[in-house]
């Protein structure tokens, strides 16, 4: 297959003393290079020197600018004076139980040993629960830290409230338009917050969480404070696998993470990195690799697992939890590989039986979406695989082929594709049209590699539009 590069951005000539700036810092390429952050909005030597050495220093903004940290810092240096017991409610995915493991480290360098809590995919779903609030506040918690969520939750946090629990929350998805009754609230997302960058990840917010923490205490006169570095490991898997931009200082965090993953002495992660066979940290070792295996606990079991793993000090301990997560890893492939097989021979059972449904609804307007599965299915493990099959099929169009063919070698994809007749793809479009569902059929008469083999969702030609061929 034969690619065209095309260079995107407005076409204009590159400055000369941009291209020399770039290569002044000595990166190998320096002119490809130079284009490349060009066409980004990257148009000045100190902000080209930034994305190429992001530095700490100069790459992380104050803490203090995100809304309620003032309030956070000092209510934790409080607690943290008076002995009062401090809990953290984490979340189930890899952000929320990298965020609770940099808590559980931290306050333990601090001389608590704080309660925790991790929500349970299955029995609690996503977010606070006034049944694990109830039961933190009868074991003697005072402060809630939450990882990766407790935004939404304005019940649960009004609950709390009237508890006695000052609860704050450490989140970066959106703010519902009432702000919730958290006694603080670290959300980049939340209106009158001063913090430019809106991208955090969940184990962003908590490292700023405790930059503001380590400051308030240094201010009150505290030495030997904990040093925050090595916490960035924690940071950079949390940050990629949640999949946030690697812009600004998430691309900081990751950078600099990058490198103490590498060099970790952590045994939970030396673990983790043993049996995932990995030898050089990279984002894909991380969201390939390392991270599917810390969500595998909270997938099909207990996310706690991955957490104790993630802050225990012991490596015996560190090696059982890092091999009972590899297990539930192997489970959750082979349960999602069953999962896909069920799905596909469903879905060709009944293609022809959705083609009638949808084109009966079709002059009512625009058909409505439904999805299903078995109630045996783990939810957890839906959207992974629903997401992998995508990722399959936009593989299969790259390599010229249809998604659907069964045919081992792309060549021979293509081939098989393209000797479907002219016929059966203007069929396959007069299909599509009765379904509702804009298409060509100029277009979908071309003989295409995209011209459907079997009953599936596809693609039925070159055209851009989506169409229901049966």
């Amino acid at each position: 297959m034969v690619r065209r590069w095309v260079w995107r951005g407005d076409g204009a000539a590159l400055p000369g003393a941009f291209a020399e700036a770039v290569a002044d810092l000595g990166p190998a390429h320096a002119s490809l290079l130079a284009r490349l952050l060009w066409n980004r909005d990257i148009r000045d030597r100190d902000a080209a020197a930034a994305f190429l050495r992001p530095t700490l220093a100069h790459g992380l903004r104050s803490p203090l600018l995100l809304k309620d940290m003032g309030r956070a810092a000092t209510r934790l240096a409080d607690a943290l004076a008076a002995g009062e017991p401090i809990a953290v409610y984490g979340d189930y995915d890899v952000d929320g139980i990298t965020g609770a493991a940099q808590l559980v480290l931290c306050l333990r360098e601090l001389g608590a040993e704080p309660l925790l809590h991790v929500s349970h995919r299955g029995r609690e779903g996503y977010g606070l629960h006034v049944d694990a609030l109830d039961r933190l506040r009868a074991a003697g918690a005072r402060v809630v830290v939450t990882a990766d969520c407790g935004t939404a939750d304005e019940a649960a946090l009004a609950h709390a409230a009237d508890a006695g629990l000052d609860v704050i929350v450490c989140d970066h998805h959106h703010v519902p338009t009432r702000r919730p009754a958290a006694y603080a609230l670290l959300n980049p997302l939340q209106a009158g917050c001063a913090f430019p960058f809106k991208g955090l990840s969940g184990a962003g917010v908590v490292f700023y969480l405790l930059m503001g923490l380590r400051a308030e205490l240094r201010a009150r006169g505290h030495t030997g404070l904990p040093d925050l570095r090595p916490y960035l490991d924690l940071v950079a898997l949390g940050t990629v696998a949640d999949v946030v931009p690697l812009r600004e200082e998430n691309r900081v965090l990751v950078a600099h993470g990058l490198r103490a993953l590498e060099r970790t002495a952590r045994p939970g992660l030396v673990a983790l990195k043993g049996m995932a066979l990995v030898d050089a940290v990279s984002v894909r070792s991380i969201g390939f690799r390392l991270a599917p295996r810390l969500n595998a606990g909270g997938r099909l079991a207990d996310a706690r697992v991955a957490v104790e793993m993630l802050t225990t000090a012991s490596t015996e301990r560190a090696q059982a939890l890092a091999a009972e997560l590899e297990v539930h890893n192997a489970e959750r492939r082979a349960l999602e590989d069953a999962m896909m097989a069920e799905a596909l021979a469903a879905a060709r059972r009944m293609g022809i039986r959705w083609r009638a449904r949808w084109s009966s609804r079709a002059k009512g307007g625009t058909p409505a979406w439904s999805a299903s599965w078995p109630p045996a299915w783990p939810s957890g493990s839906i959207g992974p695989r629903s997401s992998s099959r995508s990722r399959e099929r936009r593989a299969a169009a790259r390599d010229g082929a249809c998604a659907a063919c069964t045919c081992t070698r792309p060549s021979a994809r293509a081939a098989r594709c393209s000797r479907r007749s002219a016929g059966t793809a203007r069929r396959s479009a007069s299909r599509c049209v009765a379904s509702g569902w804009a298409s060509s059929r100029r277009a979908s008469s071309r003989r295409s590699p995209r011209t459907r083999c079997r009953p599936t969702w596809s693609r039925c030609s070159r055209s851009t539009a989506r169409c229901r061929s049966g």
